[in-house]
């Protein structure tokens, strides 16, 4: 009689390679698309502690990102089709392969946006920079009567 153990981390296993012990290139890209999920959020989509759990939510929760996560809708789109939990609605690997992941495919209205955030945050941190700046500057005088700028 053969044994059967699932190889790999269940968390990032897709469903046939957890219940049927299926794996494929397909299983593959659910991995990947899982790992970015988890880049993306600092969580993976179907959070459990035992595998019988994890395979009941996958076939219960729909895979879901919220929407406080801002990325892309390009970027939300390939997440979803990577993630899909039936194999036959997964990006293929010569598609997923053939994706252009260049900024230049973001929508132009995305750039905009992604521009001014970026902008935004540069202007917060130089004021972070400042005021750090002068706390240090005052204690190091104190302690050495010497200055210096971080």
């Amino acid at each position: 009689m053969r044994s059967r153990y699932n190889v790999g981390t269940p968390l990032y296993m897709p469903l046939e390679a957890l219940v049927d012990n299926v794996y494929s290139p397909a299983s593959d890209i659910f991995s990947v698309g899982i790992i970015f999920y988890e880049l993306l959020t600092g969580t993976t989509p179907w959070e459990c502690r035992e595998e019988k759990q994890l395979i009941k939510k996958i076939k219960e929760e729909p895979y879901f990102l919220a929407d406080h996560f801002k990325v892309s809708t390009s970027i939300a789109n390939i997440l979803k089709s990577m993630c899909a939990v039936a194999m036959e609605e997964r990006i293929t690997k010569e598609d997923f392969l053939n994706l252009n992941l260049t900024y230049e495919s973001v929508n132009p209205e995305e750039k905009r946006e992604a521009a001014r955030k970026l902008m935004e945050r540069k202007r917060r941190l130089e004021g972070l920079a400042k005021d750090r700046s002068l706390t240090i500057l005052g204690a190091n005088k104190e302690k050495t009567g010497m200055t210096a700028r971080i």
